[in-house]
């Protein structure tokens, strides 16, 4: 828990250092709309868990971009297996997919996602992530924010997932849609609701 929140003040650490008002990269969208797509292109009866999730990227897209002036740096893969422990210190690798007109909160829920497939008791689950949110200090964003990085991550990952040709890889998609990748609702992001900002929902 201790390198989790590590990991928190090394997020916000990039955020504070790269933040500006500028164009959201404009790949975000891109990607969203495509796994969405493919999602909605699944075989009968899955296909039916996706309707009209094209349509519902691209206004989670526009809705983020109407509401969150400030992009920052992302690193764009943040999951565990990027993560190297060296007794007290953190380090981050594989910066392939960084971004620089990004936002925090796609590191976030990328690696909420990842802490969520994990064969891990909830409870510890939810210590993982307040210790992610607790590293990142006093900071809000709005719930279109989180909306769309939520259904990103979450859309790309049962994308690669059920369009694999891996049992494994069904398995997990299978999983996931009955325990933790539901549709956003802010009652629904356990610890990172203190990261939202309440004016906006």
């Amino acid at each position: 828990l201790t390198a989790t929140r590590r990991l928190g003040e090394i997020l916000r650490q990039l955020y504070d250092a790269s933040q500006t008002q500028a164009a959201i990269d404009p790949f975000m969208g891109e990607y969203a709309s495509h796994a969405s797509g493919r999602l909605e292109r699944l075989p009968w009866p899955l296909r039916r868990l996706f309707a009209g999730s094209q349509a519902n990227a691209l206004a989670l897209w526009a809705a983020w971009q109407a509401d969150e002036p400030v992009v920052s740096f992302c690193h764009g893969d943040c999951t565990f297996r990027n993560l190297h422990l060296d007794g007290g210190t953190i380090g981050l690798i594989d910066f392939a997919n960084a971004r620089w007109n990004s936002h925090i909160l796609n590191d976030c829920y990328n690696f909420r996602l990842a802490a969520q497939n994990m064969f891990l008791p909830r409870s510890f689950r939810d210590d993982i992530l307040t210790a992610l949110v607790a590293g990142m200090g006093d900071v809000r964003f709005p719930e279109s924010t989180h909306h769309f990085f939520h259904e990103y991550h979450r859309r790309r990952w049962l994308m690669l997932k059920l369009t694999a040709r891996n049992p494994w890889a069904w398995f997990q998609a299978c999983r996931a849609l009955a325990t933790f990748a539901h549709p956003f609702h802010p009652e629904q992001i356990g610890p990172f609701r203190s990261l939202l900002d309440p004016q906006t929902v």
